[in-house]
């Protein structure tokens, strides 16, 4: 719950930045998700939380830090919010895997594999706003990288392990 509130204490404070600078951000539509599977739950999860929320908190964490000042704090705060809600991933991951058949941990890492290899491949250079602070494409692949060897890699080990 404390996540939900802080995307959307997120999406307000990123749409406030934007219109401050002109931009016409769309309104933000939430849906409730249909209830699925553990193993469906578990790839969501994987992908979503400990591949693209830790990237993001690691890509927001270089923002808060090179960014113009006055969007620092909220890059802060932001990166800190997801820091914590990837923490909560890969919590719910290992929880996720222990209930898990070993086929199932098999297709869930398969995916999250995926999703880093995609990470980890070539990027393209943002456009240019040296304000907002975004890291090169040198940068998003290097940290790629230190996530892979010290977080992720473990996490596709799980996936052959036996219940």
């Amino acid at each position: 719950r404390r996540a939900r509130r802080d995307e959307v204490a997120h999406a307000r404070a990123m749409t406030r930045l934007a219109r401050a600078r002109g931009a016409r951000p769309p309104r933000v539509r939430f849906r409730a998700s249909p209830p699925r599977s553990l193993e469906a739950f578990a790839l969501e999860n994987a992908v979503e939380g400990c591949v693209r929320e830790l990237f993001g908190a690691a890509g927001l964490i270089h923002q808060s830090e090179t960014a113009s000042p006055e969007l620092r704090p909220t890059f802060a705060r932001i990166a800190r919010d997801e820091t914590r809600h990837a923490a909560l991933s890969l919590r719910v991951f290992h929880w996720c895997a222990s209930r898990l058949d070993a086929a199932a941990r098999a297709r869930v890492t398969a995916a999250m594999e995926t999703s880093i290899a995609s990470l980890l491949s070539g990027w393209e250079e943002p456009v240019s706003a040296p304000e907002l602070g975004w890291p090169s494409a040198f940068t998003s692949q290097r940290l790629a990288r230190q996530l892979h060897a010290t977080i992720w890699r473990e996490l596709g080990s799980i996936g052959s392990q036996q219940a």
